[in-house]
């Protein structure tokens, strides 16, 4: 059955959005809250592969929201500017010194209020009207290996976008992808160095009152020492966030916020001694993987373990007849994620479908399936932090001989390839695969 296709709806889309949840507040007030979290549902259920006009952009026309900052802080401005008046009408010649002080002060903050004020509408209409001048796209091209020549912000989001849609897990409003972590601004993995986390509340006494601000931050430092932060908002989301990064940055350092500041004041050369341990761990942590790897294929023994000659005659459903002689029985092969290992030589078509299922909910690290007869053999082996497809190796029949190939796809993909080649009615897009057969 095809996926019926959505459409997005195009008074939805931007800047009409905009416009509308605009006029709405100005019409409603504060009844227009439900009705725009409505219509913003509305616009994310027409849009399941994610925003039409994608991540970044979205994310940097979201900065409007920004101008609510500018209209507090021009707000305030004006009542300390009333204030300031209304305290000169009262001045007399003989009032104290101290009053003047406080008037003073208070211009100060007057003048506070609007600078602020000015800068956070600037930034907020800088990065929706020129997302090419926005922090999200700087944060990007300052990662590129070669800034000054980096693409246009268009292929830059495009880039990130890609990559989020495809492979993103949300924590908040922070994504994780596999080469890019993506927030307000966005980090490229292979160069985190060092991860910190802060979960703390802070106060500040106000007029008497003590304001109480919840701060949810994972901060990163990469490996020219550029400093990236990202907002949460829920406390729950910080720990599985810094888990799905470890993930993605095994060999990074992860500390508390309270030693940021010691990792920010190092010298040059004690950074550079960070970055040196950071490649000795990366290299003893690839070099283990690669040990394992050999020991797990050399027990395993993996679709090289049965003798496979090519000139075989074999008929349309890929059968043999076997002129050798031989009547080998198929063979069903499962290595766990633990690595114990069970081998089987009486199986059915169920037990093929449990185990693909198995490959899907990783209940089984490695499969192998060898069919009756001894020349047709899928092997299956699951992905690791590194790349999560899994790699897939199989013989077949091309033009009367036997041949290799092998690929990388998806767990499931793997799965659904496992029963149809165990039904011999597996039809393989060549385009796909590789060829590796050995000569002879």
């Amino acid at each position: 059955m095809e996926e019926k296709e959505v459409k997005p709806i195009l008074w939805l889309a931007w800047p009409w959005n905009v416009l509308i949840y605009i006029s709405l507040a100005l019409l409603l007030r504060l009844w227009a809250i439900p009705v725009i979290l409505g219509l913003m549902a509305l616009k994310k259920k027409h849009e399941p592969r994610g925003p039409e006009e994608g991540y970044c952009l979205q994310r940097c026309r979201n900065h409007l929201t920004k101008l609510g900052w500018t209209a507090l802080f021009f707000a305030l401005g004006a009542c300390v500017a009333v204030y300031i008046v209304a305290s000169m009408e009262e001045v007399q010649y003989y009032q104290e010194t101290e009053e003047y002080i406080k008037m003073i002060a208070a211009a100060v903050f007057v003048v506070g209020f609007f600078v602020a004020g000015i800068y956070e509408g600037y930034i907020a209409l800088r990065d929706a009207i020129c997302p090419a001048k926005s922090g999200l796209a700087k944060s990007i091209r300052s990662q590129m290996p070669y800034p000054d020549e980096a693409p246009n912000a268009r292929e830059l989001f495009a880039m990130v976008d890609a990559d989020i849609a495809e492979n993103g897990q949300w924590f908040d409003k922070v994504a994780v992808g596999k080469k890019w972590v993506f927030g307000d601004v966005v980090t490229d993995i292979s160069r985190i160095r060092v991860v910190f986390w802060r979960n703390e509340k802070t106060y500040h006494q106000q007029g008497g009152r003590t304001r109480v601000t919840h701060v949810i931050q994972m901060i990163i430092l990469d490996d020219r020492r550029q400093e990236w932060t990202f907002e949460l908002k829920n406390p729950k989301e910080l720990p599985m966030l810094l888990d799905c990064v470890k993930l993605h940055a095994p060999d990074a350092l992860f500390a508390p916020y309270s030693e940021h500041t010691q990792y920010t004041r190092k010298s040059d050369e004690e950074w550079e001694k960070l970055l040196r341990e950071y490649r000795r761990r990366k290299s003893q942590r690839e070099e283990a993987e690669s040990e394992r790897a050999e020991g797990v294929q050399s027990a395993w023994g993996g679709l090289h373990s049965v003798v496979l000659p090519q000139s075989v005659a074999f008929g349309s459903s890929g059968a043999s007849g076997n002129p050798a002689g031989k009547n080998l029985e198929g063979r069903l092969a499962l290595m766990t994620p633990q690595r114990v290992f069970q081998s089987h030589d009486t199986f059915e078509r169920t037990d093929v479908c449990v185990v693909a299922d198995g490959l899907v909910n990783r209940t089984y690290q490695s499969v192998n399936l060898l069919l009756p007869g001894g020349y047709l053999c899928m092997d299956v082996a699951a992905g690791d932090k590194n790349d999560g497809r899994c790699y897939v190796q199989m013989t077949w029949p091309v033009d009367g001989k036997l041949r290799y190939y092998k690929t990388r796809c998806s767990d499931r993909q793997a799965a659904k390839w496992l029963v149809e080649y165990y039904d011999r009615r597996f039809t393989p897009n060549w385009s796909e695969w590789k060829e590796f057969t050995p000569r002879q």
